[in-house]
C-alpha cells in the first residue's frame, strides 16, 4: 500500500509509471522487493483515477455529448469502458473538425502533455494548422494512462471518425508507446518529432557541444530554417 501511494505520488509529479517503478526498485533495493509489477502499477493506478469517474459524472458527460449530436449532425464521439463499467477513454470531434481534417488534415499534431486536474486523465488533443497559419482543433481525446493499448484505442477511434483518412505525417514527442501505435494504426504515416522535443534530446545526446561559441545559436537557426536533409547536412557539416 505504501509503495502504491510513493507512485500515485510520483504520477503526480508528472513521472511516467515505468520511471517511477525504477526509482522505487532503487529505493527498496531491487525487483525482488517489490510486491508488484508494472502492468500491476498501471492497473492499480488506473483503477484509482476510475474512483473519481463516478456514474453520475459519466452519465452528465453523456448527456452533454448527445446534447452536441442532436445540434450537430455529424458530431462524434466515443467512449471505452472497462469491466466495471467505468469510462477509461473518451473521443470527441464536431462536424467542422472533420471539414478541416479533410482539407487540412496531412499533417496532424498529437500531444499528451496535458492533464485534467479533478480526473487525473492525459488530455490528448489532434491538433493542425490552416491556411491562416491559426492552430486548429481536429479532436480531442482523454485517457487514463499512457499505455499502447490506450493509444491503439484513441488513434483507431480517432481514424474511424475520420473515415479512415490517414494522415501522411504525425509529430508527438518519442515516446515508445506512442510510437509503437503509430507504426501499428498509422504505418504509412511519417512519424516526426516536435522542434521542443528535438532540442530537449540535444541536451542529452549533443550536451558536449553545447558549450562552444555560438552553437546553440546555430543549432537553433538550422533546426528552424532548414526545410531538408541535405540543407541540414550542409549548414551543420560547414
Amino acid at each position: 500500500h505504501d509503495q502504491l501511494e510513493l507512485l500515485k505520488l510520483m504520477q503526480s509529479s508528472r513521472i511516467k509509471v515505468s520511471d517511477a517503478m525504477r526509482l522505487l526498485k532503487k529505493e527498496v533495493g531491487g525487483s525482488p522487493t517489490i510486491s508488484f509489477t508494472n502492468k500491476d502499477a498501471c492497473n492499480a493506478l488506473a483503477a484509482d483515477k476510475r474512483k473519481h469517474l463516478d456514474g453520475t459524472n459519466t452519465n452528465t458527460l453523456m448527456g452533454k455529448l448527445n446534447q452536441r449530436k442532436s445540434e450537430d449532425q455529424n458530431f462524434y464521439f466515443a467512449f471505452e469502458f472497462d469491466e466495471e463499467a467505468s469510462p477509461t477513454s473518451i473521443f470527441w470531434r464536431d462536424s467542422m473538425m472533420r471539414e478541416d481534417y479533410n482539407i487540412f488534415g496531412d499533417v496532424v499534431v498529437f500531444d499528451t502533455t496535458y492533464r485534467t486536474n479533478k480526473y487525473d486523465m492525459i488530455c490528448a488533443p489532434f491538433v493542425d494548422m490552416n491556411h491562416h497559419k491559426k492552430n486548429i482543433m481536429l479532436g480531442c481525446g482523454f485517457i487514463l494512462n499512457e499505455r499502447i493499448e490506450s493509444f491503439i484505442w484513441l488513434f483507431q477511434t480517432f481514424l474511424s471518425s475520420m473515415g479512415g483518412k490517414h494522415p501522411m505525417t504525425i509529430m508527438t514527442d518519442q515516446a515508445p508507446s506512442i510510437a509503437a501505435t503509430i507504426r501499428s494504426v498509422f504505418p504509412q504515416a511519417k512519424h516526426r518529432s516536435c522542434i521542443w522535443q528535438i532540442i530537449e534530446n540535444s541536451k542529452i545526446h549533443i550536451r558536449m557541444l553545447q558549450s562552444h561559441h555560438g552553437f546553440i545559436d546555430r543549432f537553433n537557426k538550422i533546426l528552424r530554417h532548414c526545410d531538408t536533409k541535405s540543407e541540414f547536412n550542409h549548414h551543420w557539416t560547414r
